[in-house]
């Protein structure tokens, strides 16, 4: 089977990407490691880099042909892409796409430099750093390609990092792969922690709900500047939440996004951090400008 993964800059592919390798002796093909080798060629950090691409297609066609190639060739081998369009051009492959709270990327991303091409002076040009390279490569992938792949409806399954182990991740992309037929629509669906689901209304019910139901009934969320809100009725998150589960399975609400938010309760952040004994790894701007 074709593996195909991308996602957010420090959300944890290449990661995930090494341990489904050690596991299951997957060959691993990173067009990001090209994009990285060829910004030190050229004596140009990675965002010079990509300012250079969204002038000139031609670096992107380079590397796009080059995984055509190698998807045709070996279709039917244990391989990983680690690549931003893999997923658009390796139409047969499991569809994969990791996020993870904003502030924890540039954390990870200021502690662990990929070389003189990649540097930080502190962790807040880290975070704004990441916010203008993703907002490059995303407006770049529009007008070349005509795809947004930060849309969740183009993956099978939309992997949380923020709190939730590789080796966990790794098991499950395992076994959800065995779920999904390839080339199938994308099922889009949500693997992520409670601790990353922010509550936006009161709940009206009792928080009493099975904590198997989150299979076959997801949690419906939406998502606003890189963060997972519950949508809706607040009882099914509460009752993940009380329950301290490791994960849950989500997707969006029609729409998928929200704006102006008319419903965020600051009190709410107290009381789900209560019920769950954990502190969020950041909250929104929506809440702290309220």
């Amino acid at each position: 089977m074709l593996i195909t993964i991308t996602g957010k800059l420090g959300s944890g592919k290449s990661t995930i990407c090494q341990r489904l390798s050690e596991r299951c002796r997957y060959q691993i093909y990173s067009t990001g490691e090209i994009h990285r080798n060829l910004a030190k060629r050229m004596g140009l950090d990675t965002l010079a880099l990509n300012r250079l691409m969204s002038q000139d297609s031609s670096y992107d066609q380079a590397i796009d042909d080059e995984v055509k190639r190698i998807a045709v060739e070996r279709q039917n081998d244990p391989l990983i892409f680690d690549s931003r369009l893999a997923w658009h051009f390796v139409e047969w492959s499991l569809k994969l796409f990791t996020t993870v709270d904003p502030v924890i990327a540039a954390k990870r991303v200021f502690k662990a430099p990929r070389g003189e091409e990649e540097t930080y002076s502190d962790f807040h040009d880290a975070l704004a750093n990441l916010r203008l390279r993703a907002k490059l490569e995303r407006d770049r992938f529009k007008d070349i390609y005509g795809v947004d792949y930060y849309d969740y409806g183009n993956f099978d399954l939309i992997l949380d990092t923020t709190w939730l182990d590789p080796d966990l991740l790794a098991t499950v992309i395992m076994s959800e792969a065995s779920l999904i037929e390839p080339g199938s629509p994308p099922k889009s669906e949500i693997l992520i922690s409670p601790k990353s689901l922010y509550p936006t209304a009161f709940a009206s019910r009792k928080a009493d709900l099975p904590a198997d139901n989150f299979r076959s009934e997801p949690l419906q969320v939406f998502c606003q500047d890189g963060y997972h809100f519950a949508a809706g009725d607040n009882a099914p998150l509460a009752a993940a939440q009380s329950a301290l589960l490791p994960y849950v399975f989500a997707r969006m609400e029609p729409g998928g996004s929200r704006e102006p938010f008319s419903d965020l309760v600051p009190a709410l952040i107290r009381q789900a951090q209560e019920r769950g004994g954990f502190t969020y790894a950041s909250l929104p701007d929506a809440y702290l400008s309220r």
